[in-house]
């Protein structure tokens, strides 16, 4: 059957038409060129700027109000691809939004963002570095990115690395809102003696508010202003990433990647599997189910023997020993640009087997989308344009205040869920009820900072596992409690 086939161009967006002329607007239109069977569509992730732009009598489509409007446009054929720099917080929001259309759809295929691959990284330097055939001996260029929370702004930090291994040491990179930040970059410039102009130049797909105020603009806090308060004479280009023809042509090629995976061999999928906290009877129905119909099981950092979640589902099943096992590496760890790394790594031997048409599941304590790294994965891997999806289990939480015959809330009580591993002393000034997850390796801090406050806790150790204990008082918990320990802590008089 003939198929309706169409274009959607995700942007950020920006409420400053000058420069969406020359980036968003025109990007879609070599879009548009490069994919003459498609009908292009537009959508933008900001919601602030949609707003914005909605008082102005502007209408502007988010992810699912366009899906939306190609469904009723009989559209059956998808092809998405993002203008975002990073796999980051707003290209995340953008798959969870699409993988949720992808079965209404008869085909839905999502390319990578500008900056995905270690191919991507290097064309990106060369790019820029050939915006400045002749930079001078004095002269520097300092690029603004925005940052993120995510961990996909090490990127930022790796295409640094990359200039100054093309021997291109007198490009910089900082960021408004992450590492590296401007201070990082003034001070390798101060290493360089004869440096007197540094060019400022946006590294966003638009030149919008950032480049036009924090930027360019006269504050003193601005990036112009604080370059030249360090000694150099700033000249500012105002000029987005979309105005660059060969970032257009990047980012054409990657929607052409992702458009020619329609005429792959049948691929796998993968499934993210929450095994519950412990207790093998906690395990789903549907977990079970998966976990006996797929071809693969993947092990974070861990083999049979020593894998927690592998050994609950052995006690429920024997039969898992006759699966295959694929150990992949997922380290703990602050290093950013480690950790993205080894995520990407781990993506690519996955899609090796999905390639092949295996049903490849991750197992996973608890749920998949408590702070497990099960997600790391798989949001490489949709974003990679394959099929995953999640089956959640019972959270340690919940099974913990079952344990402990508590309620983890009532009423108008709020519910925080909080990292051990970071933020315990703010996180119990919270108002209503604290779960502190995976505090063992803390438990001396942790318990110190209740006692110091006067709040009562209660603790489960190693939920539904061999050697499980509960502990109803701050003053029982031991100091020495094991990594599987969670507390509930509430004010005092909340319900029991």
């Amino acid at each position: 059957m003939e198929q309706n086939k169409a274009l959607l161009v995700v942007s950020f967006g920006t409420s400053h038409h000058d420069t969406r002329e020359k980036t968003i607007d025109q990007i879609e239109a070599y879009l548009g060129q490069s994919f003459p069977d498609r009908k292009v569509y537009r959508a933008w992730t900001s919601g602030m700027i949609i707003q914005k732009l909605r008082r102005e009598g502007i209408e502007t489509d988010t992810v699912p109000d366009a899906l939306e409007r190609m469904l009723r446009d009989r559209i059956t054929d998808v092809l998405i691809q993002p203008t975002h720099l990073l796999n980051g917080i707003e290209n995340d929001q953008m798959l969870r939004q699409a993988e949720a259309y992808r079965s209404r759809f008869q085909n839905l295929r999502i390319g990578a963002p500008l900056l995905t691959s270690d191919r991507d990284l290097q064309r990106v330097a060369e790019i820029l570095t050939a915006q400045f055939p002749n930079l001078g001996e004095e002269e520097a260029v300092l690029l603004m990115g925005h940052g993120t929370e995510h961990d996909a702004n090490a990127v930022y930090a790796a295409l640094d690395y990359r200039f100054k291994d093309m021997g291109r040491d007198r490009f910089y990179m900082a960021t408004v809102e992450g590492y590296p930040a401007l201070e990082q970059a003034l001070r390798q410039m101060k290493a360089n003696q004869r440096l007197q102009k540094v060019y400022l130049v946006p590294f966003m797909i638009v030149a919008g508010d950032h480049a036009k105020h924090d930027m360019a603009g006269p504050k003193p806090d601005s990036w112009k202003r604080m370059v030249a308060d360090a000694g150099y004479e700033p000249c500012c280009l105002l000029r987005g990433l979309g105005e660059l023809p060969e970032v257009r042509q990047l980012l054409a090629e990657h929607a052409g990647q992702a458009e020619a995976r329609q005429s792959a061999p049948f691929r796998g999928k993968l499934t993210g599997v929450g095994v519950g906290p412990g207790d093998p009877e906690l395990l789903t129905y549907k977990a079970m189910k998966h976990i006996q119909n797929c071809d693969l099981l993947v092990l974070p950092d861990s083999d049979r023997g020593n894998c927690v979640a592998y050994q609950i589902v052995e006690k429920a099943w024997a039969g898992v020993r006759n699966k295959p096992v694929l150990q992949v590496a997922m380290p703990m760890t602050h290093d950013k640009a480690r950790m993205a790394e080894s995520h990407l790594a781990a993506a690519r031997a996955v899609e090796r087997h999905l390639d092949q048409g295996k049903q490849v599941v991750f197992l996973t304590l608890g749920d998949p989308s408590v702070y497990s790294t099960y997600f790391y994965l798989h949001r490489q891997i949709t974003a990679d344009g394959y099929e995953a999806e999640m089956v959640p289990g019972v959270p340690s939480f919940c099974a913990a205040a079952a344990q402990l015959g508590r309620s983890l809330g009532m009423g108008t009580e709020m519910v925080h869920i909080i990292p051990s591993w970071h933020g315990v002393e703010q996180g119990l000034d919270l108002p209503g009820v604290k779960v502190l997850m995976k505090a063992g390796s803390q438990m001396g801090r942790v318990k110190q900072a209740l006692l110091d406050r006067g709040m009562e806790a209660a603790m489960v150790e190693n939920c539904g596992m061999d050697g499980q204990r509960c502990f109803r008082s701050t003053a029982e918990i031991p100091e020495d409690a094991g990594y599987f320990s969670l507390l509930l802590v509430r004010e005092e008089g909340g319900a029991r």
